[in-house]
């Protein structure tokens, strides 16, 4: 038999088991959960209904079976059932299983379904029919028995009875009351009484109501989610007969037990059964009066009923409910008979039981879910579940309830509204911000506040009846400080600064009390409000505590609510277009700029408390951050005519600072000036607003908002360096804060000014105020100030030491807004004007190294300001000294190889998957941006190359300190030594070589490094070691040798060089392979050599047109204005064909020769030694001797040399030079007469003063005799920079007259007497770099720190044009910490050589002599104009400098171009050429320069 297969000791083992502790533990456990299911049923009843204990046991049958199913018992059951009959189980299976098989192997057809239930099912009956089995089970049940027995007779043990017992125990729903000290919260009922009520139901006591019955047990429908029907188990479903019966029962002449008996009916239906058609209607009126019952368990019960209903699922249900509460709440609000929401009442008291009942109605503290905020903050994560029918009726009955009511013109007045309410509970308006968030849901909140604006008017009336109440001017002494609002021990109000998610206020939170801080209230106002009638009546004051609320603390409250609901309307511009105007009155129409000036109004009320103005102008500072509404809303001349009022007031008297502010004058607090300076700086940050402060009028830069503004700033600072002091005259009988300068108030402003001029048209517009020379005599003051003691000093200690620590926060203050006027190239020289630069370059040095970050406002960080100063020499040199470029290289260097020896064993360095990894690519980025432009390469590579070894390793493996020893060190590797101190040798060298690509890419800084170390020869060396046993080793560092050693063995544009790709191409692995390498004294291979012929001036293949036919025909008697605007418009016209060669170049050596002849004939931007120049047009012998005898007078320096070798190679390949050795002896000589001619003409002679029409040469001349006999610039300490002193010629390779010499076809005299002629001109100090290096024509300070007027005029016209123009590009420079001057100096410099092909490099000479040379700033930002997606995509990938700097431009050509080149034209060339001019001609009279220029 089957029974025989059961072990013996299996009925004896198991029951045993039952006897221990844990199971009788988990009996009692189990026994306890079911007590609220019992309880629950019990009270199921109603007065009329009585259940036996069949009806009862039915009724508990589903619900004990469902706690029992998840109960610990049955768990531990089913485990010992399963251990003692599991082997019998599985035995039975397989036999099952075997069946199944003979089944399937007789074809016989069958269900799988009901083969599996009829098999379980025979398992099943089969086992309970055992022996054992009947053993087992009764033994169990014995024991079971037993332990209820035990427990029964030990009831009062087991189950004790406490005061404290939990809710649920109790059957309270934790879901709708909130248990706290014992008492249920909006109830006076204790747990203690419930306690005995449940006691005396237990122990047999029948009927009667008790506090309890106002509890019911949660229906698991407690949060708004699904609403599975799953989760009411422990619902009754009644017909509506019953329900009619429960209506007819709420009625109020009922008695309160019957009532409350019918409620608790209530509580036991589903939503869906409350709400039904036919008894919902019914039901209504009944529970409205409910809801407003003087007995409080009738009143919470009701409402626990409603959080109930507004839980459901079932939307129909949510919007009856909520319709139900505000046509409760909106009858109360409209009850004659409440004292306390009457106009006479002075105060409202919530400790008051009927008062706190209906606050509990509206607030989302105390009872979960029955709360209305709470329910509309929380709705909206669902709304997209359900229709627009539902959704609109919750939004137009919510706004029904809050629009209730009118506030009157009186402050103070008035019923108190619902909205009086709302507001002390959500002061910010949370779940109006919650709703406007999302589109779908604004949508019907705009409709139904379009069609009941009752909100939003009472809202503007709250905001205008608290202006009116503080529009009162400040008393004399006040220090607008509003200290004396807050009384002791009150809680003042936090506010913070906006965000992108969340409302701009932090308001105290609640506490856990049912009450806001009534002080945050107090703390609105300063006193007692005056009220905007005639005869205001101040209301009492009431002692402030946690439960009462004052009418004015009312009030305060409602105008903190007003201005959350009217910014998130005013911040939508849909809000904007369909509320507005507001109709008041029927007769007064109200915009949305009178709400503003109100805000500014208030935020200028010198008593309307700095809670109140910090909230305003938190409000419109964000209204200033976005462009759209900053456009729209604050850029009107109206409202700056109020921002304005405090600085025209105070600009309008003669008084000093000091004495306005304590002055009748003055109606404006020292608060309210720094809220002002804080508005106007967001306004400043957002490029609308920026915009709009710089506006000038068409008369007059004086209406310019920004030139207010710093002139403001400019003479307070003005009066404060005139005492020398730094600390007004004390006067005892003021507070203490008008007795010194207002040093908050001026770093606010000096912080708006800061804003205006970081950037390129805002420094253009406020030059003329000199606010740098005024922040440079501050300073000089302040420094002054920390090393002389004054008389007016406390001798205390602690007040001394907090006033030199207040003197440094001061002073790093004005060091840091003068180090902001770097952020522009034309900044950086009017901060070479004030004398500190280099203090200014140690605080950079030292902000670096602990914060990247400009500014709180600003877009950018220092690695932007220093990419902007590495074309100053000066700059670069400082940083040397004070160690900041010995940081940036230990910076690359730590990343790349050094390892601390404590961590070497225990963890491994990093192994890099790309070729430079991404943890050494920004230290790398930030080197290069220092090092990468020529002057800074120079100098530092001219600085003693003898290092300081670290103590770190010294003996064996130095680490570089110096630029020089760096690429020693990582790109100059050519033997196994050099390998074998890298510890990552392959990453290190790949970096190494990356740092040096991006450095020889400026020509002139690659003529330095192969002069100074040879490094083509060591990279074809180390090249050499890739072929090895006839085979070729390709990897990243031969790829990587290879792109470097091409780019520096050939020059020329993408149609004239093939680049060799820098990484490995995984995706292409044909093209990899297929690279041609060279190393060693291999030739150059063939690949990386374009073939092309320009022809030079033998050109005839290019068909003539009317240019040239024009050029070819002209006279040079017959030379003058009409032909050159005859000339310039063939030339136009010929640039705007499409064919590949529209001017030939044989005819722009033509054209030019013309050109610059009628210049000089006219006088047409003659502007550098204009006396008349007679050699310009003396017989070629002449010409010739005059060149011969200035060549020998100089000699080129090797690096020229070398230069001259590679722009010959250049030219013997692109087919412009014919003999290499003939034009190499002419171009020599030509450079060595042009470097005599230029030191000549630096000096300017005496006589030149009579013939000239500049009235300031004279002083030029006595001005720079010095400085140009001494031969060697240096600042004010004595220092001197390598790039300016080692030669007064210009130590880099002259690329502009290389140009022209290659154009002239390599004559060097007809190119000698034409750049002769052409270095008197305007544009010769833009296009040959060369032209003014060490000249008396820019000034002094220019000399001194290297500056030169392409990087401080081109540079900074570029910027401006591309800020205004293109943004995206803008922006994308600034924040790779990359100035687009650095790129606009490394093109100009070297004429666009190795970036654009030969044609687009003499066309943009030309038109840039031929229209001006403003069109050299609009070539340069065509230029990026056609790179705007190159440019945004490599920012993204961190790779801009690199692929600007080592990339030839593709595509680009001027015919494209010419007419965005000509629209720039017409809207920038009054302001930049004024620009170049006042640059170059600092020291002449450019006034009286004749210049024609004719617009294209």
């Amino acid at each position: 038999m089957f029974s025989d297969c059961i072990p013996m000791t299996t009925g004896k083992v198991f029951p045993e088991n039952m006897f221990d502790d844990k199971v009788q533990n988990v009996m009692k456990t189990f026994l306890k959960s079911l007590d609220p299911v019992l309880l629950k049923a019990a009270r199921r009843g109603s007065p009329n209904l009585t259940f036996t204990d069949e009806q009862l046991n039915h009724s508990l049958s589903s619900s004990v079976h469902d706690v029992a199913q998840n109960s610990e018992l049955f768990a531990r059951l089913h485990r010992i059932v399963d251990g003692a009959f599991s082997d019998i189980i599985d035995k039975e299976i397989e036999r099952s299983m075997v069946a199944n098989t003979s089944m399937k192997k007789q074809k016989q057809p069958f269900n799988k379904s009901k083969l599996e239930q009829e098999g379980a099912s025979t398992i099943s009956q089969t086992i309970s029919e055992t022996r054992e089995f009947i053993t087992f089970r009764n033994d169990a049940l014995k024991r079971l028995h037993s332990i209820l027995a035990d427990l029964v007779d030990n009831f009062d043990e087991e189950f004790p009875v406490s005061p404290s017992v939990s809710s649920t125990a109790l059957g309270l729903a934790s879901d709708t009351l909130l248990v706290d000290n014992n008492i249920i919260a909006g109830t006076s009922i204790a747990l203690s009484d419930i306690g005995e009520n449940h006691l005396s139901d237990t122990y047999g006591c029948v009927g009667g109501s008790s506090a309890y019955n106002i509890s019911y047990g949660s229906d698991s429908e407690n949060s708004f989610t699904n609403g599975s029907t799953s989760r009411h188990k422990s619902l009754m479903f009644f017909d509506d007969n019953h329900l009619r019966t429960v209506a007819d029962n709420l009625s109020s002449t009922r008695s309160e037990k019957i009532r409350l008996r019918a409620l608790n009916d209530l509580l036991n239906y589903a939503p869906n059964e409350v709400i039904s058609i036919g008894s919902w209607k019914i039901l209504c009126p009944h529970l409205i009066v409910a809801l407003g019952d003087t007995n409080l368990e009738i009143a919470m019960a009701c409402l626990t009923l409603h959080s109930r209903l507004l839980a459901a699922a079932n939307m129909s249900v949510v919007c009856e409910t909520l319709t139900n509460l505000v046509e409760h709440l909106v009858q109360w609000f409209s009850s004659p008979n409440i004292d306390e929401l009457q106009s006479t009442a002075i105060s409202i008291d919530i400790s008051n039981p009927i008062i706190e009942i209906k606050f509990k109605q509206v607030t989302k503290k105390k009872i979960f879910y029955t709360l209305i905020l709470d329910f509309l903050q929380e709705t909206t994560k669902y709304w997209m579940r359900y229709s627009e029918s539902h959704v609109e009726h919750i939004i137009t009955e919510t706004i029904r309830l809050f629009s209730y009511g009118i506030l009157v013109p009186e402050a103070n007045g008035g019923r108190i509204l619902p909205l009086h309410f709302i507001a002390l509970l959500d002061p910010e308006a949370n779940w109006f911000r919650t709703w406007m968030h999302a589109t779908y849901s604004r949508v019907y909140v705009l409709r139904a506040l379009t069609n009941n604006k009752n909100l939003l008017v009472n809202a503007y009336q709250s905001v205008l009846n608290y202006a009116n109440t503080h529009n009162q001017p400040m008393n004399v002494g006040n220090d607008g400080n509003d200290n004396a609002m807050y009384p002791y021990g009150v809680r003042k109000r936090s506010t913070t600064t906006a965000s992108s998610d969340s409302s701009m206020r932090s308001i105290v939170p609640p506490t856990n009390s049912s009450t806001i801080v009534p002080s945050f209230l107090s703390s609105l106002t300063t006193g007692s409000p005056v009220s905007s009638n005639a005869h205001p009546t101040a209301p009492a004051m009431v002692p402030a505590s946690s439960s009462h609320y004052t009418r004015v603390e009312l009030s305060n409250v409602h105008f903190v609510y007003s201005l959350a609901l009217l910014e998130y309307v005013i911040y939508s511009k849909q809000a904007r277009e369909n509320l507005f105007p507001l109709m008041i009155n029927h007769d007064k129409r109200v915009n949305v700029k009178e709400i503003l000036r109100i805000f500014v109004q208030i935020m200028f009320a010198a008593n309307s408390g700095r809670t109140a103005s910090s909230l305003c102008c938190q409000l419109l500072k964000r209204l200033c951050l976005e462009s759209d509404t900053c456009g729209s809303l604050m850029c009107s001349d109206d409202l700056f005519e109020t921002l304005y009022r405090p600085i025209k007031q105070y600009l309008s008297t003669k008084k000093s600072f000091n004495d306005y502010l304590r002055s009748n004058q003055n109606t404006f607090a020292e608060n309210s000036l720094i809220s002002l300076a804080d508005l106007f700086a967001a306004m400043a940050s957002n490029d609308v607003g920026y915009q709009y402060l710089i506006r000038t009028s068409a008369t007059s830069n004086l209406n310019s908002p920004a030139l207010l503004i710093v002139s403001y700033v400019k003479r307070i600072l003005s009066q404060y360096t005139s005492n020398r002091s730094g600390i007004m005259t004390p006067d005892l009988t003021f507070p203490t804060s008008y007795s010194t300068m207002p040093r908050k108030l001026l770093a606010e402003f000096l912080y708006v000014c800061r804003l205006i001029y970081s950037r390129t048209l805002g420094l253009l517009t406020i030059k003329r105020t000199n606010l740098h020379k005024v922040l440079a005599d501050i300073y000089k003051v302040e420094t002054e100030i920390v090393n002389t003691p004054s008389l007016y000093r406390s001798p205390s200690a602690e007040s001394e030491e907090q006033m030199n620590k207040s003197d440094i926060s001061w002073k790093e203050t004005l060091l840091d807004h003068l180090l902001l006027f770097a952020s522009t190239p034309k900044g950086i020289l009017l901060l070479t004007q004030t004398g500190y630069l280099p203090e200014c370059i140690i605080y950079i040095d030292e902000h670096w190294r602990s914060t990247g970050q400009v500014g709180k406002l600003e877009r950018y960080g220092y690695g932007y300001l220093l990419s902007q100063m590495a074309n100053t020499p000066s700059v670069i040199s400082r940083l040397y000294e004070s160690g900041f470029v010995e940081y940036l290289i230990n910076q690359l260097w730590n990343e790349l190889e050094y390892v601390s020896d404590d961590l070497t064993t225990v963890f491994p360095r990093r192994f890099p998957s790309e070729p430079i990894s991404r943890y050494a690519l920004k230290p790398l980025l930030s080197l290069l941006s220092v090092v990468c432009p020529f002057s800074a390469a120079f100098e530092l590579l001219s600085m003693d190359d003898n290092e300081i070894l670290t103590p770190h390793n010294a003996d064996e493996n130095p680490q570089p300190s110096t630029l020089s020893h760096l690429l020693k060190r990582i790109a100059f590797v050519n033997d196994d030594n050099g390998v074998r101190k890298l510890l990552s040798y392959e990453h290190t060298h790949t970096t190494g070589l990356r740092l040096l690509s991006v450095m020889q890419s400026d020509l002139d800084v690659q003529l330095l490094l192969e002069i100074k170390y040879n490094y083509i020869k060591i990279l074809r060396q180390a090249q050499g070691e890739i072929e090895s046993g006839g085979n070729i080793i390709l990897d990243q560092l031969s790829l990587a040798r290879n792109h470097v050693l091409v780019n520096a063995e050939l020059i020329g544009g993408i149609q004239e060089k093939n680049m060799p790709p820098w990484t490995l191409n995984e995706n292409d692995s044909v093209a990899v392979t297929s690279i041609p390498l060279f190393a060693d004294s291999m030739p150059l291979p063939d690949v990386y050599t374009i073939k092309v012929t320009y022809g030079g001036l033998n050109n005839t293949k290019t068909e003539e047109n009317e240019l040239h036919r024009f050029i070819r025909s002209s006279r040079p008697d017959r030379l003058d204005d009409r032909w050159l605007g005859k000339c310039r418009h063939l030339f136009m016209t010929a640039l705007r064909q499409s064919t590949q060669e529209s001017v030939p170049l044989s005819l722009m050596a033509d054209l030019l020769d013309a050109v610059v002849d009628i210049y000089d004939k006219l006088h047409m931007d003659v502007v550098f030694n204009p006396s008349r120049d007679s050699s310009s047009s003396s017989s070629m012998t002449v010409q010739k001797d005059a060149l011969i005898k200035l060549s020998s007078t100089s000699s080129l320096t090797p690096l020229q040399e070398l230069g001259v070798n590679k722009a010959l190679n250049y030219a013997v390949r692109i087919g412009l030079v014919q003999d290499q050795s003939v034009s190499q002896q002419n171009l020599s000589r030509l450079l060595k007469a042009l470097k005599s001619h230029l030191k000549q003409k630096s000096i300017i002679p005496s006589s030149s003063s009579n013939n000239s029409k500049f009235g300031g040469s004279a002083s030029v001349n006595s001005s720079f005799s010095n400085l140009l006999t001494a031969s060697a610039l240096a600042d004010g300490n004595g220092n001197r920079l390598n790039y300016t002193c080692l030669s007064d010629a210009y130590p880099g390779f002259d690329w502009f007259s290389t140009t022209i010499f290659l154009l002239m076809g390599g004559d060097d005299i007809r190119s000698w007497r034409w750049l002769r002629t052409f270095s008197l001109l305007l544009p010769s100090g833009f296009l040959w770099y060369a032209r003014l290096f060490n000249t008396p024509f820019v000034s002094n300070e220019m000399n001194i720190n290297g500056l030169h007027p392409v990087y401080a005029g081109i540079g900074h016209c570029v910027e401006l044009i591309v800020e205004q123009e293109m943004a995206p590009i803008f922006a994308a420079f600034r924040m790779s910490g990359l100035a687009i001057s650095h790129m606009v100096v490394h093109w100009t410099k070297q004429c666009f050589w190795s970036v654009l092909d030969w044609p687009e490099l003499v066309t943009y000479i030309c038109v840039c002599i031929l229209y001006g040379i403003d069109y050299q700033v609009y070539f340069c930002v065509a230029l990026l104009r056609h790179l705007k997606n190159d440019i945004i995509y490599q920012h993204s990938s961190r790779n801009l400098l690199p692929f600007l700097k080592c990339h030839q431009i593709r595509g680009f050509s001027m015919r494209n171009v010419i007419e965005y080149m000509v629209s720039l034209e017409k809207k920038y060339r009054s302001t930049i050429m004024s620009e170049l001019k006042e640059l170059l001609c600092s020291n002449s009279n450019v006034s009286n320069v004749t210049t024609k220029q004719t617009n294209v």
